[in-house]
């Protein structure tokens, strides 16, 4: 058959010997025959002038004895045609459309004289069936409803209306022991129905019935005993017990070919009703799961709503993954916690999705998670787990370090007796993470030192570190081992490369391998402006900000963070309250506290403070100290008696939200001091010093040479720091933009 649309099967009918069968298509009808060989089955086709010439048909059927075919094609209007399947009443069965009736006529096949026809259901028919003795006819419509006839007196015996909540009845067919009809759906598998008729068809092979059901139907077949209340009400219980085995299993394979998650709760409804969710519940579970669309909180209640007994630990592991990767990784949490007072005990592929869901909800709250962690991590010693597996330890490394302990991830590192390259890489990362950027250099040579081979993660997590060291040296070697390594410059290793030279100050660098970048993201286009306006370079992003939008790439939070410090950086008022308001109602990104901290910032630094006090006043949500830190700088920028009285508000606000911070009295007392306020800085002075308030050493680092100088104010042990400070004399007699302040001011500290 081909894959056209004009040979695909409408009809199939199979001859008795089951060797051959016949298909009707949209062009005629074809001659199907397997042949048997001696290691395969071959399907030829037959041609038949007598079949190709009768056009498109909608219906067929063998005789018992397969020497007669009958056909129906759509211009005759015939819907359904069937053979008697007892041989000593030669009746074939049609269902003819006359107008707007449906009408069921019964011919002779010895003479092929009408015997008779009269209309039986109100609705289109779709399907016909003869009972195994040839007294009952039974008909389905395309509503849903069907009914069983008495064929000597076309009389209707039983009505059923609606059985598949109005789908079309697909197949229909007697119980050969019972008084019972089955009747199938596409949409809703299958029904049986109790008839008020007499009892007396023949025994037959119940298989053949099964048989028929799925050759003529084509779906996946399930029986719900909705009208069957009582098991006295099939009386055989041998027959008994074969449909409800059959239905277990059909209900099973309904269940696995369901198309929809839609079909799927319409089982569930079943299942709830009828009493037979526990029995079936793990199957419609992980059918449920294997939809890439799964509406997880259905899974989940699904879940707990199954009894004890009927749980076991390979559901929990089919469910966990996807809640530790959802938005809501509280319920892997919780189910895990379910799974332990059920008394299952967690595997080696239960415990990294927990251990995956533990870590995201605690780096939020770094701390908070970490008696649990470390429950999980007794019960992975006490199985055994640690040194079985790899990824276990490896969760339970990115665990502790989400929880911000950093020494209790090298613990389970330093114990593992083996290490994959993911176990290097997490080390990494969980170092980077908690700002230990000085180990992550010590643990990447242990790498190279193990033989362990580098990949792209590995560099990402180096060239990452080196930003944050300001080692431009190492940041240059990192990328060259990519290089040399011929390592695919990813999007992640581009933009990783680009914050380092940014961060390092090598603009240039940065710039032009920005450029050389054959695919680019927001965090690439980020990065850029973010290392534009770290260096004074506020013109160009702002111009690499236009290209960006030209570039059909939406912004984030941090490019509209870099674009902002730009302005600040440069003094461009106007364009930093631009982008602010295009932040919020262009591009829908509600400004979170950094925000609002450089917006600050791009007010106070031009001496807006008045403006800047009203901004931070009127935020929609509480200021925080950093907000408030700024403002207070931007004070101390453009010190003045017109700015004394938001200096005092500010400074009695932070007094509130941190009265043991020392640098927030150093900065009050140096505005004092400009401003020849000299009794109040020495009331805050004063407080400094009852309050027991030192101020902290303020420290720079610079790299010369590869090597990273540490400087610290006030200590003089450093060899060279006589000749720094000669230097430093140097450069203030040649600085003549700045008038230094009055030498007595206090240093902020912080």
């Amino acid at each position: 058959m081909g894959h056209d649309e004009d040979d695909a099967a409408r009809a199939i009918a199979v001859h008795p010997s089951g060797d051959e069968f016949v298909c009707a298509t949209a062009k005629g009808c074809r001659l199907f025959k397997l042949v048997t060989e001696e290691f395969s089955v071959r399907l030829i086709s037959k041609d038949v002038p007598s079949l190709q010439s009768v056009g498109p048909q909608k219906c067929l059927s063998f005789s018992t004895d397969g020497a007669k075919f009958a056909i129906g094609g759509e211009d005759e209007k015939i819907e359904c045609c069937c053979f008697s399947k007892d041989g000593k009443k030669p009746f074939l069965f049609c269902t003819v459309v006359k107008g707007h009736n449906v009408v069921t006529v019964v011919l002779d096949i010895s003479n092929w004289k009408r015997i008779g026809y009269k209309r039986l259901l109100e609705k289109p028919i779709s399907t016909l069936s003869i009972s195994l003795d040839g007294k009952y006819l039974a008909l389905g419509s395309c509503d849903g409803d069907f009914c069983i006839v008495d064929v000597n007196k076309m009389e209707v015996l039983h009505l059923s209306e609606r059985v598949h909540l109005g789908s079309p009845v697909s197949s229909i067919e007697f119980c050969p022991t019972e008084r019972v009809v089955i009747s199938t759906s596409h949409k809703w598998g299958a029904e049986l129905t109790k008839l008020d008729v007499p009892g007396d068809w023949k025994v037959w092979q119940m298989w053949l019935v099964l048989l028929c059901l799925f050759v003529t139907s084509g779906i996946l077949f399930y029986v719900f005993f909705k009208h069957v209340k009582k098991p006295s009400m099939i009386k055989s219980p041998r027959t008994r017990t074969f449909f409800h085995g059959m239905a277990m299993a059909a209900l099973h394979a309904l269940i696995a070919g369901a198309a929809t998650i839609s079909h799927l709760r319409q089982i569930h409804a079943h299942l709830l009703t009828s009493g037979h969710l526990p029995s079936h519940g793990a199957a419609l579970l992980r059918r449920l799961i294997a939809f890439p669309n799964l509406h997880l909180p259905h899974a989940h209640r699904l879940l707990l709503s199954l009894p004890p007994q009927s749980l076991s630990l390979s559901l929990f592991n089919i469910l966990l993954p996807p809640l530790a990767s959802s938005s809501e990784p509280t319920s892997a949490v919780l189910l895990f916690l379910r799974l332990r007072r059920g008394g299952l005990r967690p595997d080696a592929h239960t415990l990294p999705h927990v251990l995956k869901a533990i870590a995201r909800l605690a780096r939020p709250h770094p701390g908070s998670l970490l008696p649990l962690v470390g429950s999980v991590h007794a019960e992975v010693v006490k199985d055994g787990l640690d040194s079985a597996v790899v990824y276990v330890p490896n969760a339970l490394m990115a665990a502790y370090s989400a929880c911000g302990c950093l020494d209790r991830a090298v613990q389970v590192f330093d114990e593992m007796p083996r290490r994959t390259v993911v176990s290097w890489n997490t080390a990494l990362t969980a170092c980077a993470d908690n700002g230990r950027h000085d180990r992550c250099v010590e643990v990447f040579l242990g790498m190279l030192e193990a033989g362990s081979v580098p990949d792209s993660t590995t560099f990402v997590v180096m060239l990452s570190a080196a930003a944050e060291l300001g080692n431009l040296s190492l940041g240059k070697w990192a990328h060259g081992q990519v290089v040399a390594r011929r390592l695919d410059m990813t999007l992640q290793l581009g933009t990783a490369a680009v914050n380092m030279y940014s961060k390092c100050g090598a603009v240039s660098y940065a710039l032009r391998l920005f450029e050389r970048m054959p695919m680019r993201n927001v965090w690439t286009w980020t990065a850029m402006i973010v290392g534009f306006a770290q260096n004074g370079l506020a013109r160009e992003a702002l111009e690499l900000f236009d290209r960006m939008e030209l570039s059909m790439v939406k912004p984030n939070y941090v490019t509209f963070l870099g674009l902002l410090c730009a302005c600040s950086h440069a003094g461009l008022v106007d364009e930093g309250r631009r982008f602010f308001h295009e932040m919020q109602h262009v591009y829908g990104i509600m400004p979170m506290m950094t925000h609002y901290s450089v917006m600050v910032d791009v007010l106070g630094r031009n001496g807006l403070l008045q403006e800047a006090y009203d901004f931070v006043v009127g935020m929609p949500v509480e200021a925080d100290p950093v907000v408030w830190r700024t403002l207070l700088g931007a004070c101390q920028l453009h010190s003045s008696k017109d700015c004394i009285e938001i200096v005092d508000k500010v400074h009695d606000r932070l007094q509130e939200l941190e009265p043991r911070r020392s640098g927030n009295y150093v900065m009050v007392a140096n505005i004092y001091c400009e401003i020849g306020l000299w009794d109040e800085a020495a009331n805050v002075r004063r407080v400094m010093r009852e309050g027991g308030m030192k101020k902290i050493a303020g420290e720079s680092c610079v790299e010369v040479g590869g090597q990273v100088h540490r400087f610290i104010s006030g200590d003089d042990s450093c060899p060279e720091f006589h000749e720094a400070c000669m230097i430093l004399i140097e450069l203030n007699l040649n600085m003549r933009k700045y008038e230094p302040a009055d030498p007595i001011l206090f240093t902020d500290a912080n």
